[in-house]
């Protein structure tokens, strides 16, 4: 079987021709408007049946993007080609990152027990600034499971002062001593 290529791999070569452009905030619209386009599940069971014909699927997805970057149409037809079109929204978000990444950006999720206001969120965004030294880019997530306290999710790293993190870590240590 033929190794497809990862999202981050067409994300990084549509950021190398963006970057060679000088367009770099246009392709990340037109990706996420191209994900969009193609979210509907049953044009993507069609599209993803290896018995329609590949000019049949270049002429719907020509259609369907027809005021898009022709390599961005391109792109498109390549994963229609490859049956790899639920790639797209992956694509999007990696590119996003190879985005922020260079503008210095990084992206962090709290998770609290209860919605987080303004003021809340604005002082954890700039303490995690202070600490990561760069711009923080903050969405919040509401998780009653947590009970108290936040979780925050920066890349790969996880922070977790959760009470329910707390709870269990007192779980552990009794069931330890007896």
């Amino acid at each position: 079987m033929a190794r497809v290529p990862s999202a981050k791999r067409y994300a990084q070569a549509v950021f190398q021709i963006a970057e060679s452009q000088g367009q770099l905030d246009r392709w990340v619209e037109e990706l996420y408007h191209a994900a969009e386009v193609f979210s509907d599940s049953a044009l993507m069971a069609y599209l993803g049946q290896p018995r329609v014909r590949l000019d049949e699927k270049v002429r719907i997805v020509r259609e369907l993007l027809k005021e898009a970057d022709p390599l961005l149409q391109n792109l498109v037809c390549l994963l229609a080609s490859r049956l790899s079109l639920e790639l797209l929204p992956s694509v999007a978000a990696q590119y996003q990152e190879l985005l922020f990444r260079r503008r210095g950006r990084e992206r962090a999720e709290v998770v609290s027990a209860v919605p987080l206001n303004r003021r809340q969120e604005a002082q954890i965004r700039a303490r995690l600034e202070r600490l990561l030294r760069k711009e923080v880019v903050l969405t919040t997530r509401v998780d009653p499971a947590v009970v108290g306290g936040l979780v925050v999710r920066v890349g790969d790293k996880v922070l977790d002062g959760s009470v329910r993190a707390r709870l269990e870590s007192m779980k552990q240590a009794l069931a330890g001593t007896t």
